[in-house]
């Protein structure tokens, strides 16, 4: 299967030097792009296009980590590895461990993506797998340099051998390019030190579909006393399901 993941619009930002971190609007598509048969060594001998399989689409919210063409050169120049290899292999760990720092979730209420953007900027998704966003992965959004830690403390603490790894740390069995533990951890450790040592302001911007006072209005969380949108239908805190959402104006 393939995705695309177009971004509509942004919800809350935070600029980085070399990065831009993101709350926003997604459309996602998935589609069938090929069936690759391979033989019981592993060897790909026939691969048919995907037709007859109906398109998905998922109107959704989530966080981006988009990678600017400045930082993708610089990365890739001390790599081996195809830049966009490693990014797979460290969406695919955040995805594993997003419910340590999101709190209990099922892993099916929510999905990742790595896209190449037409200026050359490689973005990192967490959305919703919902339609219309619950505001599950908005989470990630002040936790993303926790949750790269944990991708880092999950390489390392691997004991498998090879440079290549296995599917407990960087390895993927959907992808066909082998990955690479030094220059995975190399990317990590990057995004790490960036996101540590600048201290960026975060700008919010109003829904398009919002109406005055699902803009404006806080309320506090029940279970956790943080304030939260009103129109917020949970706390980006505790989780805890903002009752009050279902009364907001939009």
């Amino acid at each position: 299967m393939r995705k695309k993941i177009r971004q509509k619009y942004p919800l809350s930002v935070r600029e980085y030097t070399q990065a831009t971190l993101s709350v926003a609007r997604f459309d996602v598509t998935e589609f069938l792009q090929s069936v690759s048969e391979k033989d019981a060594s592993g060897k790909t001998i026939r691969v048919t296009p995907g037709t007859g399989m109906p398109t998905h689409y998922l109107p959704t919210e989530g966080v981006a980590l988009a990678m600017r063409s400045g930082l993708v050169a610089s990365i890739q120049a001390q790599m081996t590895t195809r830049l966009e290899v490693v990014l797979g292999s460290i969406e695919r760990l955040m995805a594993n461990l997003f419910p340590i720092v999101a709190g209990p979730c099922d892993s099916q209420d929510f999905s990742s993506g790595v896209e190449k953007s037409n200026s050359g900027d490689l973005v990192l998704y967490l959305y919703d797998n919902v339609y219309d966003g619950v505001n599950l992965t908005s989470i990630a959004f002040d936790n993303i340099k926790p949750l790269l830690e944990k991708v880092e403390d999950r390489i390392r603490s691997c004991d498998c051998e090879g440079e290549c790894g296995c599917v407990r740390c960087i390895a993927d069995p959907m992808r066909e390019a082998p990955g690479s533990k030094q220059d995975t951890l190399l990317v990590v450790n990057r995004l790490i030190t960036m996101l540590g040592s600048e201290n960026p302001t975060t700008k919010h911007f109003p829904r398009p579909d919002a109406g005055i006072e699902s803009i404006s209005t806080e309320i506090e969380c029940p279970k956790c006393q943080a304030l939260v949108s009103a129109s917020a239908k949970f706390c980006s805190n505790c989780g805890n399901r903002n009752e009050e959402s279902n009364h907001v104006a939009v």
